[in-house]
């Protein structure tokens, strides 16, 4: 049986034992016997909990806002846990605490913003690729963290879809993975079908169900700005090859350095073996629905970045690469 690691215990661990013990003594029994209790459990759900774990994380990597979770929970669970006939100092803290907090939130996402906008602008002078950037940008600010991956690929993909349109010329080191793949026009169908049916659902189920109709409209858009970013990242991020890296960029959907010691040989093939398959990383949004041509048999193990913090590690990497030759060249 895993314990669980001891860095864990000391972040959540004090936090866990407020809410615990709440929850045992927020009974009506208990705080019937002493309506103190009932402000007590209150202070301590929703003021107290956050500042200790705001004190343990203080000097570490994990970001300060990180509190905030824990801050609303504890007036979700005050108002859960409390019986209803003591929630005066509960409407208190909602009444006056809450709306200061979210003025400073307001106030810290303005500051960040301007931050990160500022530190990108600096970072971009020598990075050219937003992805990239943002990812150094938000790893400076934000620290190493999940957060930070999900907001990057956010970023990026509202980047691609709707501010990225002037190209640049490629580099004699640099190659695509859209023009010849067939990718782009699926692409591009699988956006259409997407918007076509939404109309058509939304238009049905908005007479039965207003408030679904409004849910699944604002997924699919969602969805069709997903593809749509994905679909211009693949004309603006190559795959290149630098100093004695090789750096595989395929749209959103996969990132990977490669050092060029690390690399066996590089194939042109459309396909593999079975057994191959077990150690084969692919480069795609439609997983084997998506062709490939290219296939770099590696040494040693490389973990390919996906969107949203996601990673798979193998020693075959499989990819579409228009200038398939024009690469092994280079190798």
């Amino acid at each position: 049986m895993n314990s669980i690691p001891r860095k864990y215990l000391l972040i959540y661990g004090p936090s866990v034992t407020i809410v615990l013990i709440s929850a045992v003594l927020a009974s009506e029994y208990f705080v019937s016997l002493s309506p103190e209790l009932a402000a007590g459990i209150i202070y301590d759900l929703v003021i107290i909990s956050p500042v200790i774990y705001l004190a343990i994380i203080w000097k570490s990597d994990i970001p300060k806002i990180s509190a905030l979770p824990l801050f609303i929970l504890g007036l979700m669970l005050a108002g859960i846990l409390i019986p209803e006939s003591y929630h005066f100092h509960l409407d208190l803290l909602t009444t006056y605490l809450l709306p200061l907090v979210e003025l400073g939130i307001i106030g810290l996402v303005i500051i960040g913003t301007r931050k990160i906008i500022r530190s990108y602008r600096q970072q971009e002078a020598h990075q050219t690729d937003f992805l990239d950037a943002m990812n150094s940008v938000l790893i400076k600010h934000l620290g190493k963290t999940r957060l930070t991956n999900v907001l990057a690929t956010e970023m990026a993909m509202f980047y691609y879809a709707f501010f990225q349109w002037k190209g640049r010329k490629l580099k004699e080191s640099e190659f695509t993975s859209y023009h010849r793949s067939g990718m782009s026009g699926i692409l591009i169908a699988i956006i259409l079908i997407v918007l076509v049916e939404t109309v058509i659902v939304h238009l049905v189920v908005i007479r039965y169900n207003p408030t679904i109709a409004w849910i699944i409209f604002a997924l699919s858009v969602y969805t069709a700005i997903q593809l749509l970013g994905h679909l211009k990242s693949l004309r603006f991020r190559f795959t290149a090859i630098s100093e004695d890296i090789l750096t595989l960029r395929y749209g959103l959907f996969g990132d990977a350095e490669i050092s060029l010691q690390n690399i066996e040989r590089i194939e042109q093939k459309e396909n593999l073996e079975e057994i191959q398959k077990k150690e084969l990383v692919r480069m795609s949004l439609l997983g084997e629905l998506e062709p490939f041509n290219t296939v770099i048999y590696l040494y040693e193990p490389v973990t390919v970045r996906r969107p949203y913090g996601l990673r798979k590690s193998g020693k075959l990497i499989a990819l579409w690469v228009d200038q398939v030759e024009d690469l092994r060249k280079w190798i």
